[in-house]
């Protein structure tokens, strides 16, 4: 069941505003925090392109106690999955709203640390500090940089994020040195971005008109380039040497959003 992406966001605000008081600290990530970081003139253009989001994934900090995130969400309705609670509650919880028959309309994810990834990172201390209810850009633009088997959802938000946020040194935007910090360190992490940012401007050509998809080639080259230009650590120069004779990422449990 899809759901619109306004009445997605909204569930995320009352969600995160909640969780404050209560000392839980969520964010949204996916297609609904993408949304909602989008200015009010490219929202409909990503409505047109990308497929209506299924459900609501957001992210908590490692170690926030399972018993105050369930009452955030009990205190608004929703329904626990307190099985899935209990086997892991450290690292996963879900839970459902349900309509007047008691059947779930939409169901919410929450991560805590990090969501699924084919390439592990963590999330910045600050990600958490900020009175925003999505991630930063940057940090939704690196959750799909790192998708081995990327969907035609993936591709458009890299797009459209690409689209709203230029890449910049100094954080305002895209932080590319962020980005070409952390592919420095992993060969396999730049193979799969960089594999990435090719889908995209290819992605773009094909489904964006101009003026979309002349930026979107233009912030792709440049985030290249400053990619390409980071200094590698050995471990990176030895690792590259293997190239993909050797798996280079982690298989992980596949979310459709």
């Amino acid at each position: 069941m899809a759901a619109e992406f306004r009445e997605l966001a909204q569930r995320a605000t009352e969600l995160v505003d909640d969780g404050r008081p209560l000392g839980v600290e969520l964010r949204s990530v996916g297609g609904v925090a993408i949304w909602d970081r989008l200015p009010e003139e490219l929202r409909s253009e990503y409505e047109q392109v990308r497929e209506r989001p299924k459900d609501l994934d957001l992210v908590a900090p490692q170690g926030t106690a399972s018993d105050r995130i369930k009452a955030v969400f009990v205190a608004q309705g929703y329904a626990p999955d307190e099985r899935l609670i209990a086997w892991r509650g450290d690292e996963r919880h879900q839970y459902f709203a349900l309509d007047d028959s008691g059947q779930p309309v939409v169901d919410v994810d929450v991560f805590l640390g990090r969501p699924p990834a084919c390439h592990k990172f963590e999330l910045p201390a600050e990600e958490f500090g900020r009175e925003e209810v999505a991630l930063s850009a940057t940090e939704l633009l690196l959750q799909k940089l790192q998708i081995v088997e990327t969907t035609e959802k993936d591709l458009a938000d890299m797009a459209f994020l690409l689209l709203a946020n230029p890449a910049s040194l100094n954080g305002s935007g895209l932080d590319s040195e962020r980005i070409a910090g952390l592919l420095s360190r992993d060969w396999g992490f730049f193979y799969t971005a960089t594999r990435n940012l090719g889908r995209v401007e290819s992605f773009s050509t094909e489904r964006l008109g101009e003026p979309g998809r002349g930026a979107i080639a233009l912030r792709v080259g440049q985030l290249r380039e400053e990619i390409e230009a980071a200094p590698k650590s050995r471990k990176w120069k030895l690792r590259a040497k293997l190239g993909t004779k050797v798996s280079w990422y982690e298989e992980v449990e596949e979310l459709d959003r």
